[in-house]
């Protein structure tokens, strides 16, 4: 959503959710997913950095409830798996996956890959996890902390200039920032 509009819909969205009950697209009785794309549909983007915790998001196409796997080896041999929200199905949604990993060990190098449940909600008790998707791809991070001389990049807003955007992602991919 364009930020401009939020504040316009915002006033709006508040007025539905206090008149009517909220109902989602996967609420309704002709709901089907959607296999036309891959759940997964963007590479994870780190958010938050800090010296014992970090976040990661990413991308679906389909109501989902996303987690990470992440650990100290590159073959995530020792991983742990944190789900959006904590727990199983707390956090689904149809486009944005937020993980949030604390407890993490300061300037300590971790890898992790991503992966979603691909959800049927009905509503009420009518839910189940119609498949998980885990992404192959192995990505890495380092906290930070005195000893971590890390490298970072942060995007401005680019105000949805497609082009500008994607040069910038081009840049940040050469310099391979630690977040």
């Amino acid at each position: 959503m364009n930020r401009r509009d939020f504040i316009k819909s915002t006033s709006l969205a508040a007025a539905a959710i206090s008149v009517a009950p909220y109902v989602t697209a996967s609420e309704k009785d002709d709901y089907e997913p959607s296999k036309s794309a891959d759940l997964i549909d963007s590479a994870p983007m780190l958010q938050n950095y800090a010296e014992t915790s970090i976040g990661i998001a990413f991308s679906v196409t389909d109501m989902a409830n996303g987690f990470v796997q992440y650990g100290l080896q590159p073959d995530l041999s020792d991983a742990k798996t944190v789900k959006c929200g904590g727990y199983r199905l707390t956090d689904m949604n149809d486009e944005i996956m937020r993980v949030r990993i604390t407890g993490l060990k300061p300037a300590t190098k971790y890898y992790y890959r991503i992966g979603a449940d691909r959800i049927h909600y009905g509503g009420g008790y009518d839910m189940k996890v119609l498949e998980t998707i885990i992404c192959p791809t192995i990505y890495s991070f380092t906290t930070a902390g005195a000893e971590a001389k890390p490298l970072f990049c942060i995007i401005n807003d680019t105000h949805a200039k497609w082009d500008v955007f994607d040069k910038t992602i081009s840049a940040i991919s050469a310099i391979n920032p630690s977040c």
